[in-house]
């Protein structure tokens, strides 16, 4: 699938990034906490030529639009 950075940074309202490192599912998006809850938007995609097989993982991590699943939390 591949490699994938978390970043955390915390403050009066910690954050936190999604990022792909390397591989076939791309993944990306940012967040914070409000509160005790996390809201996080981003999205997952297939590098060209494993769409395909990446096409039911996709369905079920998030909306389909188009080629991208979009992830939403809180």
């Amino acid at each position: 699938m591949g490699s994938y950075r978390i970043t955390l940074e915390g403050g009066s309202q910690a954050t936190l990034r999604l990022e792909t490192l390397e591989g076939s599912l791309q993944l990306s998006g940012t967040g914070q906490w409000v509160g005790r809850r996390l809201r996080f938007r981003g999205e997952a995609s297939a590098v060209p030529g494993r769409e395909a097989a990446l096409a039911n993982l996709l369905n079920i991590i998030g909306r389909r639009t188009g080629e991208r699943s979009l992830i939403s939390i809180g």
